[in-house]
């Protein structure tokens, strides 16, 4: 059960402060992890994640959507196989391009300005892309979406556990987490309702039809959270390590007002103690906010290798598995269908045989094989089975650490893949992505608390932002790799996928133990 520390408990945590160096109360020096906890949990946090998660969610509807449009949009916009995987590409590369450019920023000049700027700049030009005729501008302005909510990914949970007591702080980041499940949840609904519909409009060569409306309808997580940001304070946190302590102690005080219902004068807590770190200045031109992004990256390299280095090869092994798979399912059940169909009275095969079959298989009519409601409806079940499982992250991850979440959901991920062996019936393959998509959401929650939490204040933007790109990497290689090997030998991918996941799993050991500790400096 979450619940918000009585005051009495933070003000017992400030007096039995085991720093002596470290006065607290009455005018003295507190820490910041303790001056956070005084201000309590409640309706602040709640708010927050609130509104936090639906910037996460908008990472999930960024990716889910393009991937919605195109039966119905490839003949729309005439686009051919080429063009479709430019498509789908365009998307990540946005979202690495973004990952380094707003990341970097957010440890520069602050997270707030950043993330909602980030968010805005997604919902334009996705909006805009609704509006376009033909495919180089669409694909133009998908890339440039891409841009906005790769911006918005790592400052998202940079920002998010800057307001999250030490205590809380695993479970309150599984919550934001688990938007993404939420957004992409939202998104197959939105696409299975409104794509295959009649519905929009016709002038002359202009056409906005059910498809771009559902592109219209997409912007509204980055749209709405963006707008909503506006009303919450700034990092108390990044102000601290800015030297603007006065600042930060004020968004303290207004946070234990929410969450203490209106009294102010009960905040236990008068000074902060004083975090400063030398790049902490302020930025007077466009060339020092760059030369600060550049040498924080450098710092982030010399001071952080080794848990970087585990961290980066974990991220890449998720989402390489993930997307290696996970991205390939519906078309693994397309030609499930296809071959049922043209074989009606065969007996069941495996899903490799019937891939090594169709190789040398007729072409299929790609404006004829326009996804059904059907197909919409599958894509709904896959991304809404997550649910249920990782609401265990949300109650467990303090209890049962980081390192469990990602060992289990890795191994379980890796295991997983070889019952593609199994799949002979469309239900079947059903099943199986709901399962993959579930366990490997497991670790994505439990890595997300590891980010946020492994790198010191000044670097914690910067240190996730290179992680995404990374991510963003393994994403790519993964459905390209996964994509061509597949028609080659069946097994090959599958075991490159399955050997990544338990790699991954194996270097989860190595990560440091950050269950309830408090945020580095």
């Amino acid at each position: 059960m979450l619940h918000r520390p009585q005051k009495e408990e933070s003000i017992a945590l400030l007096e039995h402060s085991d720093d002596d160096d470290v006065p607290v109360s009455g005018g003295r020096r507190v820490e910041y992890d303790a001056a956070l906890s005084a201000a309590g949990f409640g309706r602040f946090q709640y708010w927050l994640v609130l509104t936090i998660g639906w910037a996460n969610a908008a990472d999930a509807v960024e990716l889910l959507s393009v991937s919605s449009l195109l039966p119905a949009a490839e003949c729309d916009l005439q686009m051919t196989a080429e063009q479709k995987g430019y498509l789908t590409a365009s998307s990540f590369i946005g979202l690495m391009v973004g990952g380094c450019v707003w990341g970097g920023l957010g440890d520069a000049i602050g997270r707030k300005a950043t993330l909602v700027s980030a968010l805005l700049f997604n919902a334009f030009f996705g909006l805009v892309s609704s509006l376009m005729q033909s495919f180089w501008p669409f694909l133009a302005c998908r890339f440039l979406s891409g841009v906005g909510v790769g911006g918005a990914t790592p400052l998202v949970f940079a920002y998010f556990s800057e307001f999250s007591p030490s205590e809380y702080r695993g479970r309150m980041i599984a919550v934001v987490s688990y938007f993404w499940i939420i957004g992409n949840t939202l998104v197959a609904g939105m696409a299975w309702l409104m794509i295959p519909a009649d519905i929009g409009w016709t002038e002359g060569p202009f056409k906005y039809n059910s498809w771009r409306i559902f592109v219209l309808f997409a912007t509204l997580p980055s749209f709405l959270s963006a707008l909503t940001l506006t009303r919450f304070p700034r990092s108390p946190k990044f102000l601290l390590a800015e030297g603007r302590d006065t600042e930060a102690l004020e968004i303290l005080r207004e946070v234990h007002r929410i969450n203490a219902h209106g009294k102010v004068g009960d905040y236990p807590v008068s000074s902060l103690e004083q975090v400063r770190h030398e790049d902490s200045r302020r930025r007077q031109s466009a060339g020092d906010v760059l030369r600060v992004m550049v040498g924080n990256v450098a710092d982030l390299f010399r001071t952080c290798l080794r848990p970087l280095v585990v961290l980066l090869g974990i991220e890449f092994a998720i989402q390489f598995g993930y997307y290696g798979l996970w991205v390939w399912f519906p078309e693994l059940f397309n030609r499930l269908e296809q071959y049922q169909e043209a074989h009606p009275s065969a007996a069941p095969a495996a899903m490799c045989d019937i891939i090594d079959a169709s190789v040398n298989g007729t072409a299929v009519d790609p404006c004829a094989a326009a996804a059904s409601p059907s197909a919409y409806m599958d894509e709904f079940i896959v991304a809404a089975a997550p649910a249920l499982l990782n609401m265990w992250t949300i109650f467990h991850m303090d209890k049962l650490g980081r390192k469990f979440f990602l060992v289990i959901g890795l191994a379980m991920s890796s295991g997983s893949v070889f019952l593609i062996y199994l799949v002979k019936k469309t239900w079947q393959n059903l099943a199986l992505s709901c399962l993959f998509g579930s366990v490997s959401n497991l670790s994505f929650s439990a890595i997300n608390c590891v980010s946020a939490e492994l790198f010191p204040t000044h670097l914690r933007s910067t240190a996730i932002a290179v992680l995404m790109l990374v991510a963003r990497i393994g994403a790519i290689a993964g459905q390209a790799v996964f994509g061509e090997l597949l028609y080659l030998n069946c097994a090959i991918p599958i075991l490159m996928v399955a050997a990544l996941l338990m790699g991954g799993a194996l270097l989860s050991c190595l990560l440091p133990k950050t269950d309830g500790a408090k945020l580095p400096e």
